[in-house]
């Protein structure tokens, strides 16, 4: 059985065949209704905020009643990337996509939920542009681990023409400095 925890492609040829055996309109208001900077922005005006927390077995929730997206405090740099997403993807499809609004589903269909969930975090996750919105929008610190959050949070060249970081990056990264855009 397909999980949250499987690879992308994984859960991406589930999702895809789900979506190939399951009702059009629905994947249509999911696959229209992304999770965008616009959204983002939405949430932040509301008050939304990102928190840790070290006292849950979830590695990622959204409180009921007030906006808070809570991240375990334990999570690698990715992995709280991914997480914020898959909470961000729960908020942006409320009653779509939610185990909480229909407490009648099983747990073979929350599992499902949950991967459907899986996927258009992850996918949203992989836009750097929107990586790197909502990571700063939520004053979250910003990590390099892979190709879109290099693209993200990647240094400029000319950001290293400043001499306090030039030397600094020298010191530590001298491969970088010898590179060129």
């Amino acid at each position: 059985m397909i999980t949250v925890n499987d690879s992308w492609p994984e859960i991406e040829q589930y999702v895809l065949e789900l979506e190939k055996r399951t009702d059009q309109e629905i994947w249509q208001a999911l696959h229209q209704c992304k999770i965008s900077k616009y959204f983002i922005d939405r949430l932040v005006g509301k008050k939304w905020k990102v928190l840790y927390n070290s006292d849950t077995i979830l590695v990622g929730s959204i409180h009921v009643t007030e906006p808070i997206i809570y991240l375990a405090d334990h999570l690698k740099p990715h992995q709280r990337d991914i997480t914020l997403f898959h909470e961000l993807a729960h908020l942006r499809h409320p009653i779509l996509l939610s185990s909480l609004v229909d407490t009648r589903i099983t747990p073979f269909e929350k599992n499902e939920r949950e991967i459907i969930v899986e996927y258009f975090g992850r996918k949203a996750r992989a836009d750097s542009e929107l990586l790197r919105h909502a990571v700063l929008s939520f004053g979250l610190e910003q990590h390099v681990y892979d190709q879109a959050s290099y693209a993200a949070f990647r240094l400029t060249p000319e950001q290293l023409n400043f001499s306090f970081a030039a030397d600094d990056y020298k010191e530590r990264f001298p491969l970088i400095m010898n590179f060129r855009v």
